[in-house]
């Protein structure tokens, strides 16, 4: 977590210069659909799917994006980064994207089945709920290792991800999931005295304001998890051969 922490404050330059184009570009289209979901709801007007779906893409290409770039910018702290590398979709991006695909249906599918016993055991399901919480958080960060693995091409099969993390899988989700509790506690803090102070129902800054802040807080989040599971990638994969994988990154 102090890694990750202090990578990030170290590398806020090249955090702003590779987050904050998307994060105004997303926060305007945010409010574009925002005020154009209202107008057509009281218009009687069908846009909300259609919109959603639009903002869902956009999101989750920038995403993709952003995330490989900083993948590599802590594990190839040697190559140049600039806002038309990262942002220029490329075969990895692709790799990266199905990935994380499958490594979420994987967790849904790990999730399900204890739900599914569960439902034979009516009085205990609230145990079996628990346990299919846990048992698809463990799955998704042992198999976590192939997104920092599949953004610096040094390209593993699930099987090989699998044992990469062989033990780990607690230390990984542990440390995911905390590094993410303080940005969490600062994004709600913030977005309750944002919409104290615009009201219920904000205007067209207010909007705009509001989702610039979610934005941020996202792709910060996002950098933090990254950083994360980039140095435990390191880490795991120091002791094992590889030509692609330089040494960690120092910052004071």
């Amino acid at each position: 977590m102090s890694t990750a922490y202090r990578f990030v404050w170290a590398e806020g330059r090249d955090f702003i210069n590779l987050a904050l184009v998307p994060i105004v570009v997303l926060a305007i289209l945010d409010t574009a659909v925002a005020t154009g979901l209202s107008a057509s709801r009281e218009a009687g007007g069908g846009l909300a799917i259609p919109a959603t779906v639009f903002i869902i893409l956009v999101n989750v290409a920038a995403g993709v994006m952003f995330a490989v770039a900083w993948h590599r910018r802590f594990l190839v702290p040697q190559e140049s980064v600039t806002f038309y590398r990262a942002y220029r979709w490329r075969t990895r991006h692709a790799r990266f994207l199905f990935v994380s695909i499958a490594i979420g249906l994987l967790v849904v599918f790990a999730a399900i089945v204890p739900s599914l016993l569960g439902t034979l055991f009516g009085p205990v399901v609230i145990v079996f709920l628990v346990a299919s919480v846990i048992v698809s958080g463990l799955v998704g960060g042992r198999l976590s290792m192939l997104l920092p693995s599949t953004a610096v091409d040094d390209l593993m099969n699930f099987n090989q991800a699998w044992e990469l993390a062989y033990g780990n899988s607690w230390r990984i989700l542990s440390v995911f999931i905390l590094s993410a509790i303080p940005v969490g506690v600062a994004a709600i803090t913030i977005g309750f005295l944002l919409v104290w102070l615009f009201g219920g129902t904000p205007g067209l800054p207010g909007i705009f304001v509001l989702a610039f802040t979610n934005e941020l807080f996202g792709f910060a989040s996002a950098a933090l998890g990254v950083t994360v599971l980039s140095e435990a990638y390191r880490i795991l994969r120091s002791g094992r051969t590889s030509a692609i994988l330089p040494p960690a990154p120092r910052h004071p």
